[in-house]
């Protein structure tokens, strides 16, 4: 409840992400205003191909509106999973990112008046590390600079540690490992599913 002086206004309103406006005119006298909000909700989550799950700490969210891939407007950012967030009815563009890769699935979305959009989005991708060792299943050694390339050869992670991980899409990678002067390398395939060691050994070039 609020006094305004007799006129014409704007009343915007807001429910998390969800809003409406409409005008308002004021006369002399009590006056009231009903406005509805066509608004649902989102609940998002996601998964390896096979229900493996995906810590939530290396899983997140955008939310996008609908539209060609030029003319989307971010709506919310980095939500995490199971995060629930009120939107206007209508469908939505989502983007999953599992780590900090290339493992990225998108996926149109409704929302509907009143209801809770509850999606899992599926990733085919996997948990990988890394180490280099002088046999097969020897002890990791330190000191390591790691690159990962594509089969295309495209750069897509660099460390330098004795066990770094990372998140990699379904596909063929080449990795290498340089100690010092030298360079060892080894060609993987990642799967979806539970997450894999990839040992690099110092006998082979």
């Amino acid at each position: 409840n609020l006094r305004l002086a007799p006129g014409q206004y704007v009343v915007h309103v807001a429910f998390g992400r969800a809003q409406a406006t409409d005008t308002l005119e004021v006369r002399e006298g009590q006056n009231s205003k009903a406005m509805v909000l066509d608004a649902g909700a989102m609940r998002l989550n996601a998964a390896v191909t096979g229900d493996v799950s995906i810590p939530i700490n290396l899983l997140r969210f955008d939310i996008f509106n609908s539209g060609s891939e030029n003319n989307r407007t971010l709506v919310a950012q980095n939500m995490s999973a199971n995060d629930i967030v009120t939107l206007n009815a209508g469908t939505y563009h989502v983007v999953s990112y599992f780590g900090d890769v290339n493992a990225v699935v998108r996926a149109d979305l409704r929302v509907e008046p009143g209801e809770l959009t509850d999606a899992t989005l599926y990733h085919r991708a996997a948990q990988i590390s890394f180490k280099l060792v002088t046999e097969e299943g020897g002890e990791a050694i330190a000191d390591v600079e790691w690159t990962v390339k594509t089969s295309s050869g495209e750069t897509i992670f660099t460390n330098i540690g004795a066990f770094p991980a990372t998140v990699l899409a379904e596909g063929d990678y080449l990795v290498l490992a340089k100690r010092g002067d030298t360079v060892f390398n080894r060609e993987f395939e990642v799967t979806p599913g539970q997450g894999k060691e990839i040992e690099v050994l110092t006998t082979v070039y």
